[in-house]
């Protein structure tokens, strides 16, 4: 397999192939439905690290107590070793959340999502949150507006998900290159129906999430 950068699609030879396609994910009716999945999947691996092959984040032990040591994120972690990454649910007075679709050449490439991220070194978990919101959707968000409201632990990562009941105008809204391609607001119930679809990434939290939030809400 090969990865190139194509800036243009010049005409097809009178031979062998009939017709050339873009798409964001793999298309239907594949020659070898066995085999390019697989490679469409290491080549996901493989763009992901070209996009954070630099990052570095502060490392937590076990009890989520700072170490005072970094780490290369695209690097194994040692069993012991956790770092922070966090998810920011952006919703509006009408109850309508801000989400973001993924770049092509990303995990989950093509799908809606949350805004999120891995925290870099010096960040706490708010700070993050914050600087997600800005750089995957140009919103500033605000830290009165923000409140954790679930904090998971899996795959050595501490995970918090932020919640910013804040309005905000679509057209305000900033993709960034590479990381996301499309923006548009969802209701619960909208972000549920495209789980089912599978035009959102999914996530095992999702309705309990939801359910904090509702209950947030009312209050």
């Amino acid at each position: 397999m090969f990865y190139a950068e194509i800036s243009k699609l010049g005409d097809m030879p009178d031979f062998e192939m009939a017709e050339v396609g873009l798409f964001d994910g793999l298309p239907d009716n594949l020659r070898f439905p066995e085999i390019t999945p697989v490679l469409y999947a290491r080549l996901q691996e493989w763009l992901l690290f070209q996009l954070v092959k630099d990052e570095i984040c502060d490392v937590y032990d076990a009890n989520r107590q700072l170490t005072g040591r970094t780490h290369r994120r695209v690097d194994p972690m040692p069993p012991a070793d956790y770092h922070l990454v966090v998810l920011v649910c952006i919703i509006n007075r009408n109850g309508e959340f801000l989400i973001t679709k993924r770049a092509p050449g990303k995990h989950w490439a093509g799908m809606w999502e949350f805004q999120g991220g891995a925290a870099t070194a010096g960040d706490d978990s708010l700070t993050a949150a914050i600087r997600e919101g800005k750089e995957e959707a140009g919103i500033s968000l605000k830290p009165e507006n923000g409140e954790l409201m679930m904090e998971l632990l899996f795959n050595h990562r501490f995970f918090d998900i932020w919640l910013f009941i804040q309005d905000f105008d679509i057209k305000d809204v900033v993709l960034q290159p590479g990381e996301t391609v499309d923006a548009k607001l969802a209701t619960m119930d909208e972000i549920r129906a495209m789980i089912q679809s599978g035009e959102f990434v999914p996530d095992d939290f999702i309705e309990e999430l939801f359910a904090k939030i509702n209950k947030r809400l009312k209050t």
